[in-house]
Protein backbone atom coordinates (compact mmCIF):
# COMPACT_ATOMS: atom_id res chain seq x y z
CA UNK A 1 0.00 0.00 0.00
CA UNK A 2 2.90 2.30 0.24
CA UNK A 3 3.78 3.96 -3.12
CA UNK A 4 6.59 6.08 -2.61
CA UNK A 5 10.78 4.73 -2.61
CA UNK A 6 12.02 3.10 0.46
CA UNK A 7 15.56 3.41 1.29
CA UNK A 8 16.69 0.79 3.08
CA UNK A 9 16.72 1.06 6.64
CA UNK A 10 15.26 4.02 6.30
CA UNK A 11 11.88 5.95 7.19
CA UNK A 12 9.32 7.90 4.67
CA UNK A 13 6.74 9.86 5.70
CA UNK A 14 4.75 12.11 4.25
CA UNK A 15 0.78 13.05 3.42
CA UNK A 16 -0.37 11.75 -0.02
CA UNK A 17 -2.49 14.46 -2.44
CA UNK A 18 -6.18 15.25 -2.55
CA UNK A 19 -7.11 14.06 0.43
CA UNK A 20 -9.02 16.15 3.06
CA UNK A 21 -9.77 16.01 7.07
CA UNK A 22 -13.66 16.81 6.67
CA UNK A 23 -15.76 14.24 4.70
CA UNK A 24 -18.96 15.23 3.32
CA UNK A 25 -20.40 11.80 2.48
CA UNK A 26 -22.35 9.33 4.78
CA UNK A 27 -22.51 7.03 2.27
CA UNK A 28 -19.32 4.42 2.34
CA UNK A 29 -18.82 1.73 -0.51
CA UNK A 30 -15.17 0.22 -0.10
CA UNK A 31 -13.92 -0.38 3.52
CA UNK A 32 -10.56 -1.58 4.31
CA UNK A 33 -8.52 -1.98 8.08
CA UNK A 34 -5.93 -3.90 8.42
CA UNK A 35 -3.84 -4.47 11.29
CA UNK A 36 -1.47 -7.19 13.01
CA UNK A 37 -4.48 -9.51 14.56
CA UNK A 38 -6.96 -9.01 11.85
CA UNK A 39 -7.91 -7.57 8.12
CA UNK A 40 -11.84 -6.48 7.59
CA UNK A 41 -13.24 -4.82 3.80
CA UNK A 42 -16.03 -4.64 2.24
CA UNK A 43 -17.08 -3.41 -0.91
CA UNK A 44 -20.38 -2.39 -2.48
CA UNK A 45 -21.60 -3.55 -6.03
CA UNK A 46 -25.36 -2.46 -6.70
CA UNK A 47 -27.09 -3.61 -3.39
CA UNK A 48 -24.74 -6.31 -2.66
CA UNK A 49 -21.89 -5.94 -0.24
CA UNK A 50 -18.74 -8.35 -0.52
CA UNK A 51 -16.96 -9.14 2.45
CA UNK A 52 -13.61 -10.74 3.44
CA UNK A 53 -12.79 -11.18 7.16
CA UNK A 54 -9.81 -12.68 8.42
CA UNK A 55 -8.06 -13.00 11.46
CA UNK A 56 -6.93 -15.36 14.53
CA UNK A 57 -3.74 -17.43 15.24
CA UNK A 58 -2.50 -19.01 12.66
CA UNK A 59 0.19 -20.38 14.66
CA UNK A 60 -1.43 -22.90 16.96
CA UNK A 61 -4.76 -24.59 16.05
CA UNK A 62 -6.51 -23.55 18.61
CA UNK A 63 -9.43 -22.59 16.93
CA UNK A 64 -9.22 -18.40 16.88
CA UNK A 65 -7.98 -18.62 13.66
CA UNK A 66 -10.58 -17.36 11.25
CA UNK A 67 -11.15 -16.42 7.74
CA UNK A 68 -14.40 -15.77 5.30
CA UNK A 69 -15.32 -14.43 2.20
CA UNK A 70 -19.43 -13.88 1.54
CA UNK A 71 -21.66 -11.53 -0.31
CA UNK A 72 -24.47 -10.05 2.06
CA UNK A 73 -27.52 -7.75 1.05
CA UNK A 74 -27.46 -6.49 4.94
CA UNK A 75 -25.43 -3.38 4.22
CA UNK A 76 -26.59 -1.56 7.79
CA UNK A 77 -22.87 -2.49 8.33
CA UNK A 78 -21.88 0.75 6.26
CA UNK A 79 -23.96 3.10 8.22
CA UNK A 80 -22.23 1.66 11.48
CA UNK A 81 -18.64 1.71 9.97
CA UNK A 82 -19.27 5.55 8.63
CA UNK A 83 -20.67 6.53 12.01
CA UNK A 84 -17.98 5.25 14.25
CA UNK A 85 -15.38 7.05 11.46
CA UNK A 86 -17.09 10.38 11.99
CA UNK A 87 -17.52 9.93 16.06
CA UNK A 88 -14.11 9.51 16.27
CA UNK A 89 -12.79 12.07 13.51
CA UNK A 90 -10.82 9.12 11.76
CA UNK A 91 -10.40 11.32 8.58
CA UNK A 92 -7.99 13.22 10.92
CA UNK A 93 -4.66 13.62 9.17
CA UNK A 94 -6.23 12.09 6.09
CA UNK A 95 -3.86 11.06 3.36
CA UNK A 96 -0.83 10.70 6.37
CA UNK A 97 1.31 7.59 5.47
CA UNK A 98 4.37 6.39 7.00
CA UNK A 99 7.13 3.43 6.55
CA UNK A 100 10.12 2.28 8.25
CA UNK A 101 12.09 -0.25 6.31
CA UNK A 102 13.29 -4.00 8.01
CA UNK A 103 10.51 -4.10 10.62
CA UNK A 104 8.23 -7.01 10.65
CA UNK A 105 5.16 -7.50 9.46
CA UNK A 106 2.10 -7.20 12.41
CA UNK A 107 3.25 -3.56 13.42
CA UNK A 108 1.07 -0.55 13.48
CA UNK A 109 -2.41 -0.44 11.16
CA UNK A 110 -3.71 0.98 7.74
CA UNK A 111 -7.33 2.00 7.14
CA UNK A 112 -8.55 3.27 2.82
CA UNK A 113 -12.10 4.11 2.55
CA UNK A 114 -14.22 5.01 -0.12
CA UNK A 115 -17.73 7.11 -0.35
CA UNK A 116 -20.05 7.14 -2.95
CA UNK A 117 -19.21 10.75 -3.78
CA UNK A 118 -15.22 9.99 -4.70
CA UNK A 119 -14.11 11.16 -1.07
CA UNK A 120 -11.43 8.65 0.35
CA UNK A 121 -9.91 8.00 3.24
CA UNK A 122 -6.56 6.77 3.60
CA UNK A 123 -4.07 6.96 6.52
CA UNK A 124 -0.89 4.04 7.04
CA UNK A 125 1.86 3.32 9.13
CA UNK A 126 3.98 -0.22 9.97
CA UNK A 127 5.60 1.23 12.95
CA UNK A 128 2.53 2.82 15.17
CA UNK A 129 -1.13 3.03 14.89
CA UNK A 130 -2.73 5.39 12.66
CA UNK A 131 -6.70 4.56 13.84
CA UNK A 132 -5.76 2.60 16.85
CA UNK A 133 -6.57 -0.43 19.23
CA UNK A 134 -10.35 1.10 20.35
CA UNK A 135 -11.47 1.68 17.17
CA UNK A 136 -9.84 -0.81 15.28
CA UNK A 137 -11.99 -3.17 17.86
CA UNK A 138 -15.14 -1.11 16.83
CA UNK A 139 -14.54 -1.98 13.17
CA UNK A 140 -14.23 -5.74 14.40
CA UNK A 141 -16.94 -5.43 16.20
CA UNK A 142 -19.28 -4.55 13.64
CA UNK A 143 -17.91 -7.22 10.80
CA UNK A 144 -18.45 -10.15 13.68
CA UNK A 145 -21.69 -9.42 14.00
CA UNK A 146 -22.00 -9.15 10.25
CA UNK A 147 -20.52 -12.53 10.02
CA UNK A 148 -23.13 -13.87 12.83
CA UNK A 149 -25.90 -12.51 10.73
CA UNK A 150 -24.63 -14.50 8.12
CA UNK A 151 -24.64 -17.89 9.48
CA UNK A 152 -20.42 -17.24 10.06
CA UNK A 153 -18.26 -16.75 13.17
CA UNK A 154 -14.95 -15.55 13.91
CA UNK A 155 -14.11 -18.85 14.30
CA UNK A 156 -11.96 -21.92 12.63
CA UNK A 157 -15.33 -23.97 12.47
CA UNK A 158 -17.44 -21.78 11.27
CA UNK A 159 -15.20 -20.11 8.76
CA UNK A 160 -15.76 -20.45 5.10
CA UNK A 161 -12.27 -20.95 3.48
CA UNK A 162 -9.20 -23.02 3.39
CA UNK A 163 -7.72 -22.20 5.99
CA UNK A 164 -4.62 -24.21 6.38
CA UNK A 165 -4.48 -25.80 2.69
CA UNK A 166 -3.70 -29.11 4.51
CA UNK A 167 -3.05 -32.58 2.66
CA UNK A 168 -5.87 -35.01 2.34
CA UNK A 169 -6.08 -39.27 1.89
CA UNK A 170 -7.60 -38.10 -1.42
CA UNK A 171 -4.55 -35.58 -1.98
CA UNK A 172 -1.68 -37.48 -1.52
CA UNK A 173 -2.70 -40.65 -3.65
CA UNK A 174 -0.01 -41.51 -6.50
CA UNK A 175 3.63 -41.40 -6.74
CA UNK A 176 5.99 -38.73 -5.45
CA UNK A 177 9.54 -37.94 -6.65
CA UNK A 178 12.04 -35.84 -5.51
CA UNK A 179 15.95 -36.04 -4.06
CA UNK A 180 17.38 -34.51 -0.73
CA UNK A 181 21.64 -34.39 -0.65
CA UNK A 182 22.41 -36.51 -3.68
CA UNK A 183 19.95 -39.12 -2.75
CA UNK A 184 16.92 -40.34 -4.66
CA UNK A 185 13.56 -40.82 -3.05
CA UNK A 186 10.07 -41.76 -4.31
CA UNK A 187 7.00 -41.95 -2.04
CA UNK A 188 3.87 -44.34 -3.17
CA UNK A 189 0.49 -43.33 -1.63
CA UNK A 190 -1.93 -46.08 -1.68
CA UNK A 191 -5.09 -45.29 0.77
CA UNK A 192 -3.69 -44.69 3.78
CA UNK A 193 -0.90 -46.47 3.24
CA UNK A 194 2.60 -45.38 2.27
CA UNK A 195 5.53 -47.04 0.59
CA UNK A 196 8.95 -44.83 0.51
CA UNK A 197 12.07 -46.35 -1.56
CA UNK A 198 15.72 -44.54 -0.54
CA UNK A 199 17.27 -44.97 -3.87
CA UNK A 200 15.52 -48.00 -4.78
CA UNK A 201 15.45 -49.32 -1.36
CA UNK A 202 12.16 -50.06 0.21
CA UNK A 203 12.59 -47.87 3.82
CA UNK A 204 9.02 -47.80 5.11
CA UNK A 205 6.16 -49.55 4.07
CA UNK A 206 3.30 -48.48 6.91
CA UNK A 207 0.30 -47.23 7.88
CA UNK A 208 0.29 -42.84 8.10
CA UNK A 209 -2.10 -40.30 9.68
CA UNK A 210 -2.34 -36.72 8.71
CA UNK A 211 -2.65 -34.05 12.01
CA UNK A 212 -2.96 -30.83 11.59
CA UNK A 213 -1.54 -31.05 7.88
CA UNK A 214 1.83 -33.00 8.84
CA UNK A 215 1.88 -36.56 7.62
CA UNK A 216 3.09 -38.95 9.64
CA UNK A 217 3.75 -42.46 10.66
CA UNK A 218 0.02 -44.00 12.63
CA UNK A 219 2.42 -44.61 15.23
CA UNK A 220 2.37 -42.86 18.67
CA UNK A 221 5.82 -42.49 19.88
CA UNK A 222 6.68 -44.97 23.01
CA UNK A 223 4.77 -43.36 26.27
CA UNK A 224 1.99 -41.72 24.54
CA UNK A 225 -1.39 -42.19 24.33
CA UNK A 226 -3.19 -39.59 22.96
CA UNK A 227 -1.64 -36.92 20.00
CA UNK A 228 -1.60 -33.42 20.92
CA UNK A 229 0.90 -32.32 18.25
CA UNK A 230 2.71 -33.77 15.51
CA UNK A 231 5.56 -34.72 17.45
CA UNK A 232 3.55 -37.22 19.47
CA UNK A 233 3.49 -39.62 16.18
CA UNK A 234 6.97 -42.00 15.06
CA UNK A 235 8.91 -40.42 12.20
CA UNK A 236 9.63 -42.20 9.05
CA UNK A 237 12.74 -44.20 8.41
CA UNK A 238 13.30 -41.90 5.25
CA UNK A 239 12.33 -39.01 6.71
CA UNK A 240 11.09 -37.30 9.84
CA UNK A 241 7.70 -36.10 8.04
CA UNK A 242 5.57 -34.68 5.04
CA UNK A 243 3.73 -31.94 4.35
CA UNK A 244 1.66 -30.51 1.22
CA UNK A 245 2.90 -27.47 -0.15
CA UNK A 246 0.71 -26.64 -3.00
CA UNK A 247 -1.23 -28.92 -5.11
CA UNK A 248 1.12 -30.11 -7.24
CA UNK A 249 3.56 -29.83 -4.29
CA UNK A 250 4.75 -31.12 -1.23
CA UNK A 251 7.69 -30.61 1.47
CA UNK A 252 9.69 -33.88 2.69
CA UNK A 253 11.04 -32.81 6.22
CA UNK A 254 14.56 -34.46 7.29
CA UNK A 255 16.00 -34.89 10.81
CA UNK A 256 19.65 -36.64 10.79
CA UNK A 257 22.82 -35.60 12.44
CA UNK A 258 20.92 -33.28 14.41
CA UNK A 259 20.15 -31.32 11.79
CA UNK A 260 17.04 -30.40 10.10
CA UNK A 261 16.58 -30.20 6.20
CA UNK A 262 14.32 -29.85 3.35
CA UNK A 263 12.99 -30.69 -0.30
CA UNK A 264 10.04 -30.64 -2.24
CA UNK A 265 9.04 -33.44 -4.00
CA UNK A 266 6.49 -33.64 -6.95
CA UNK A 267 3.77 -36.07 -8.38
CA UNK A 268 4.99 -38.44 -10.91
CA UNK A 269 3.52 -37.03 -14.67
CA UNK A 270 1.24 -39.93 -14.82
CA UNK A 271 -0.71 -39.77 -11.54
CA UNK A 272 -1.12 -35.73 -12.13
Amino acid sequence: MFDSDIICGGTTEGYKDGYKDKIESDNIVDFIYMCGEYSLTCHLTDSTLHVTSNGGNHMERDGSYFGLKYDTDKLDILKELNRIIKDNDVSKENGFYHNTAGLPPGIGDSIEVTYDSGERIYKISNQFPVVGEEIGKLFYDEFHKLAIDNGFDFTTDKSNVDLYNDATVEYLQGTWEGSHFRREYKMIFEGSHIKIYKDGELTDDTDYVIHEGWVKVNKLVDGKTEAKNQHDYQEFNACSSIRKVNDFTITVYFFENGCSSTDRFYRKKEDK
